[in-house]
């Protein structure tokens, strides 16, 4: 089966795990709110015997904008779990389109995968990382994603200006490290050892 957009214009109704949506983002909008009423009793007859399903030359065009983004690993828990986010997408939009009873998937199809791709990775996000809805933890994450060699804790309540309160800051690190974003070890300085922070590489 060929890899990457440019020659993978079908996928198996078997199995589409190395197809690759690269449709463009879709936007932050809740999934639809389905009901059991809407599925479908029984296969679709197209997807009895579907055969190859072929990606149309619109969504060929589409696949591109979002395969880099889907491609890359995301981090902390949420990002591991949301693997291979190119290989579902398309394995969702291969379903849309068997709903459709149509052989060939459509930017319409890819939209939808996304959207509900977008829709589940964000929700897990929410779930598994406190630190996502957390300013401070992003603020803290942010500066040690800048800083390769690590910033010792000082550091790190200079750079926010010392306003957050000691509690806040070790329950931001803390949870940080958590989450797989950061971790922290002791090191020698010409005083007392020093905690130095470094963010985790993906």
């Amino acid at each position: 089966m060929p890899t990457g957009c440019s020659t993978a214009s079908y996928c198996s109704a078997a199995g589409a795990s190395d197809c690759c949506p690269k449709a463009a983002t879709p936007t932050h909008s809740p999934a639809p709110a389905w009901t059991t009423d809407s599925l479908p009793r029984s296969p679709p007859p197209t997807a009895q015997r579907a055969g190859q399903i072929r990606l149309s030359t619109l969504a060929r065009r589409a696949c591109t904008d979002a395969y880099q983004r889907l491609a890359q690993p995301q981090p902390g828990i949420a990002g591991a779990i949301s693997a291979r986010a190119e290989a579902h997408t398309i394995r969702l939009a291969l379903t849309y389109a068997l709903l459709d009873n149509t052989r060939q998937i459509q930017p319409a199809h890819l939209t939808a995968a996304l959207a509900l791709w977008d829709y589940a990775h964000r929700s897990a996000t929410w779930a598994l990382e406190r630190t996502a809805s957390d300013p401070l933890a992003r603020q803290l994450h942010a500066a040690l994603t800048h800083a390769p060699d690590g910033l010792t804790r000082t550091q790190l309540r200079d750079l926010t200006h010392r306003n957050p309160t000691t509690p806040q800051l070790d329950r931001a690190l803390a949870d940080l490290a958590n989450d797989g974003k950061i971790t922290s070890q002791r090191v020698l300085t010409a005083g007392r050892p020093a905690e130095l922070w470094t963010a985790t590489q993906h």
